[in-house]
């Protein structure tokens, strides 16, 4: 859970500096490994009957399309700096 969570929130405790430090290779694969969990998430949530449930997995889809347009616009920033 620990090495999760360090992928997931290292962006954010670099002070600002996460543009300059990411490998746009990384952010490629971390886009791609979002993209697999929100078709996972989505699977689920179309599968799922109990209401509580079903709000979880609004919850979780809604976190995880935040993130992709996260990494979205840092890719964006990571190809700006190559050019």
């Amino acid at each position: 859970m620990d090495n999760i969570l360090s992928r997931i929130y290292k962006p954010f405790l670099s002070n600002g500096k996460q543009a300059q430090n990411t490998n746009r290779e990384e952010v490629v694969i971390e886009l791609r490994a979002i993209r697999d969990q929100i078709n996972s998430a989505q699977a689920f949530f179309e599968n799922e009957c109990d209401e509580d449930m079903i709000e979880a997995c609004v919850y979780e889809l809604e976190a995880l399309k935040a993130r992709h347009r996260y990494l979205t616009k840092l890719l964006r920033v990571c190809e700006q700096k190559t050019n």
